[in-house]
């Protein structure tokens, strides 16, 4: 058995005491309610429970709410846990040693030796930026996923028992309350989650770092800083500085008297900075071999605040839209759906990167309906909160999670404000028809904090409309491919558009550096390829990187 938790060695805090070892990397919340770090009081807590009761197991990390990994060791039994996010993950295999158990995937891979790459994951991987479940690119390397743990005891040195934790479960449930009690909670959740903040600020002296964009979720962080008394944050973007979220980032902060910095991004830049060995390291960093690196902010981070000497604390506002509802699918109004159709829906939604070809749609959809069976199953969820459930479980937790990589590569801490439970919570127990477009965050900000957030209406839909949608998805469900094709003859510049407004070439200038502009990259790309989001181009770049034989996928993945 090896257990090697070595990648935030310059963050982790270690203990040894008469009892047990701990090691231990992030932040929770305490039983104060306060942000700490303090390692002996949860292990205090884990030295008087019965370390051979996997229920005292679950039950002690159901209740530890915060950013984290940690290890812990007591009477030849060994537990590694991470957090409900999964934003310190973890890694397994079994070789001729045993189990070998690292932070660092890499660490596993040569340990167990050279792994035969997992096709299946490789689709995932191109089409969504992430493997689902608990596999990765490698056939026999696992990934922990969130909420869950890993017992090793000693007598059992090629036995483990993962144990699942936690998993956010939505609840529709808050159906009797009034929209002004609604609002009051909210408010009240918000103002005391910043208080709280703001005091693990003071106490520690940090400046508050936070990576400001145009939209809803980082403005409120912003806002609601200045709220409790924090005069030091600093507010940064980047990209093109005509673009309008920068414009309105600058504005935002300027209102709010704070510190604004800019990083331009260039074509050149991207050249430049993409073949380097800094940018090598930073890959093989972040990916845990099952996520696309999320670079985007590496220019800026780099340029911005390596030199800084005071301690940050990067505040990003992931992903308050996706806990208040903007994910959500409009027939998540209907309770009961069929399983195909639920399956469909989450892949239409998640697997975006690339058109996907009947042979991946059909697998795909299978293995989605197999996991919303087990899901409803042991939850009894309804299909309508399956979709929160499987984009919280698999995107929030890998693809989103994975972005706080570039802050710990560079040595800066960080924190989320909105994924504490009690916004979570509240969020989840919402029914869809207020959740559904964000309406009820939008329209509970606008009445709150009226001057940094306008006036937002959604159409209701009726339901008779909704029931006219339903049955288009129930009969075209099977003619998906023969619509699309029509639909890009009809639309020759449709995936263009997309491109260049969805995390795009306008803003980031990442165009592939074989083309000058967006224009002939377009015409030699968009109009002959199913390719629909910028990240596509991430995910090949990776594979190719790294030697992953892609002869296997269908050859239009790669026409053009």
């Amino acid at each position: 058995m090896i257990i090697e938790l070595k990648k935030y060695n310059g963050k982790t805090k270690n203990n040894i005491s008469k009892m047990s070892v701990i090691s231990f990397v992030g932040v929770f919340i305490d039983e104060k309610g306060i942000i700490s770090s303090d390692i002996q009081v949860l292990q205090r807590q884990l030295d008087v429970i019965d370390i051979f009761d996997n229920q005292a197991i679950q039950a002690f990390f159901h209740a530890i709410e915060g950013y984290f990994l940690l290890f812990y060791q007591r009477e030849g039994v060994s537990i590694v846990a991470n957090d409900r996010l999964n934003t310190y993950p973890v890694f397994y295999s079994f070789c001729n040693e045993g189990i070998v158990i690292s932070d660092e995937a890499n660490f596993v891979v040569n340990k167990c030796g050279p792994l035969v790459q997992n096709n299946q994951a490789i689709v995932d991987f191109i089409l969504c930026g992430y493997v689902t479940g608990e596999q990765t690119l490698a056939r026999g390397l696992h990934r922990l996923e969130s909420g869950n743990c890993i017992v090793v005891r000693e007598n059992q040195k090629k036995k483990i028992h993962i144990i699942n934790c936690f998993d956010y479960i939505p609840r529709f449930s808050k159906k009797n309350e009034t929209r002004n009690e609604l609002n009051d909670t909210f408010y009240q959740i918000l103002l005391s989650s910043f208080q709280r903040l703001a005091k693990y600020i003071n106490e520690f002296e940090k400046i508050p770092v936070v990576p400001l964009s145009g939209g809803y979720d980082s403005r409120l962080i912003a806002v609601m800083l200045k709220k409790v008394g924090i005069q030091n944050a600093i507010c940064y973007t980047y990209g093109t500085r005509l673009h309008p979220e920068v414009i309105k980032s600058k504005e935002i902060a300027d209102r709010l008297g704070y510190e604004w910095k800019f990083c331009p991004y260039t074509k050149e830049k991207w050249d430049d900075v993409y073949p380097s060995t800094e940018m090598e390291r930073f890959l093989r960093y972040s990916s845990g071999n099952s996520i696309t690196p999320h670079t985007m902010d590496f220019i800026a981070v780099k340029e911005l605040f390596s030199n800084y000497n005071e301690s940050l604390l990067f505040l990003p506002g992931h992903t308050m839209d996706v806990i208040a509802g903007s994910h959500l699918p409009i027939l998540s109004s209907f309770s009961f759906l069929p399983k195909y159709i639920v399956a469909s829906l989450v892949q239409k939604k998640h697997y975006t990167f690339h058109e996907i070809y009947f042979r991946e749609k059909m697998n795909i959809n299978c293995r989605i309906k197999r996991q919303y069976k087990e899901i409803k199953k042991k939850y009894k969820i309804k299909s309508n909160e399956f979709f929160d459930f499987w984009d919280i479980k698999e995107r929030q937790t890998k693809l989103i999670a994975n972005s706080l990589q570039i802050y710990m590569f560079f040595g800066f801490d960080w924190y989320m404000p909105f994924w504490e439970s009690e916004y979570v919570d509240f969020f989840l127990s919402l029914p869809p028809r207020l959740r559904y477009k964000q309406l009820f965050h939008k329209q509970v900000l606008h009445e709150k904090i009226p001057e940094f957030f306008p006036k937002f209406d959604v159409k209701k839909v009726s339901k008779w409309r909704l029931i006219i949608i339903l049955i288009k998805e129930l009969i075209s469900w099977p003619f998906d491919d023969l619509n699309k094709m029509i639909q890009r003859k009809k639309y020759k510049f449709i995936q263009y558009r997309g491109l260049a407004a969805n995390y795009g070439f306008n803003r980031f200038c990442a165009v592939d550096s074989n083309f000058d502009n967006l224009e002939t990259f377009a015409k030699f790309f968009v109009k002959k390829t199913g390719i629909q989001r910028i990240f596509y181009f991430f995910a090949i770049k990776y594979l190719t990187r790294n030697d992953f034989d892609l002869s296997f996928l269908d050859n239009r993945y790669f026409k053009g």
